[in-house]
């Protein structure tokens, strides 16, 4: 699938069919749903609101999203081709995952309160399965906006080789080779396992004390599993591309877009402002050694990496060799 396409799906299809669902749902439903829906108004746990209202609120909002993000794409087509992707990404990541979660909240309030005499005789979702649904729902749409969006930038390609003076590892001609390094993030790790257990024990906690109220703490465990993707960073170098992954945030580089690498260290004031420097343009885990990557569209990104010296020169001599 070509990036036309990849971007169509996720900011066109998805957005797009999913809201016309649910609204086809809401509009299917209107002659068995109650002339107002208990538990969604704003006054407390005894409020109501009208089915109309409460179908144009929660789904106008990711309908305005999602114009919004559609004018962001037509104005990224001005801006270097990384910091256009990096950028495209977080649009569609947003909108995705809004739109998926809301849609999924009018449906779960529907269908509850479907075939309900009076609004006094309407159910509300249970916490549990409203929280469980809406969660899965943008988790399943930030999984599907990141695996369309892709890591690796189409550019022009680069207009020079790298400086004579840049570090080179000896390759022979006929040499191959592959170069990695992970780092485990363990202050991740325990976040995400303390979470998980604090959110568990909130649960069981509240939920005799408040009723079914408690199951919302459900959303701290639910908080910890979406961290333990990131327990780990990844970089590989290959023949054809530099690979920087930390969970799913993925980023892949071909050697042909890159004019030059090289070997710098992040001070804490610049790794503290990297993320204002352009989207895209970092994927830093902390101050210190890091690998430069001048790009073809006359960006630079940065990612940590600990052998810094050796990655810069193996990426130098493919480079050379690939030109």
């Amino acid at each position: 699938m070509n990036n036309r396409a990849r971007w169509s799906v996720g900011m066109l299809i998805i957005p797009g069919g999913a809201l016309a669902g649910a609204l086809a749902a809401a509009l299917a439903w209107r002659s068995r749903l109650p002339d107002r829906l208990p538990g969604v108004g704003g006054d407390g746990p005894d409020a109501t609101m009208a089915v109309a209202p409460f179908v144009a609120t929660t789904l106008g909002l990711p309908a305005g999203l999602w114009v919004l993000g559609l004018v962001g794409f037509a104005v990224t087509t001005r801006l270097p081709a990384s910091q256009a992707h990096a950028i495209r990404t977080g649009i569609q990541l947003a909108v995705t995952t809004v739109t998926l979660a809301l849609t999924s909240a009018v449906i779960v309030v529907l269908h509850s309160a479907l075939d309900a005499p009076s609004t006094e005789q309407a159910s509300s979702p249970a916490p549990a399965v409203a929280v469980t649904a809406i969660s899965a729902a943008a988790l399943a749409g930030a999984l599907v906006a990141l695996a369309l969006a892709g890591g690796r930038v189409t550019m022009p390609p680069a207009a020079r080789a790298p400086d004579r003076s840049a570090v080179r590892l000896p390759l022979g001609a006929a040499e191959r080779g592959t170069w990695q390094e992970t780092r485990a993030i363990r202050p991740l790790r325990w976040a995400a396992a303390l979470l998980v257990l604090a959110g568990a024990a909130l649960t069981a906690v509240f939920v005799p004390l408040v009723g079914d109220v408690g199951w919302a703490m459900l959303a701290v465990a639910v908080t910890g599993l979406l961290l333990v993707p990131m327990h780990a960073y990844r970089l590989v170098i290959d023949q054809r591309t530099v690979r920087a992954s930390y969970g799913p945030i993925r980023r892949t580089v071909a050697i042909s877009d890159i004019v030059q690498a090289e070997a710098v260290t992040v001070e804490p004031n610049e790794w503290a402002l990297a993320g204002m420097k352009g989207a895209g343009s970092s994927m830093l885990l902390a101050p210190g050694p890091a690998l430069s990557l001048e790009l073809a569209d006359g960006t630079t990104f940065l990612t940590s990496c600990r052998d810094t010296a050796t990655a810069a020169g193996f990426i130098n001599s493919i480079r050379d060799r690939s030109a």
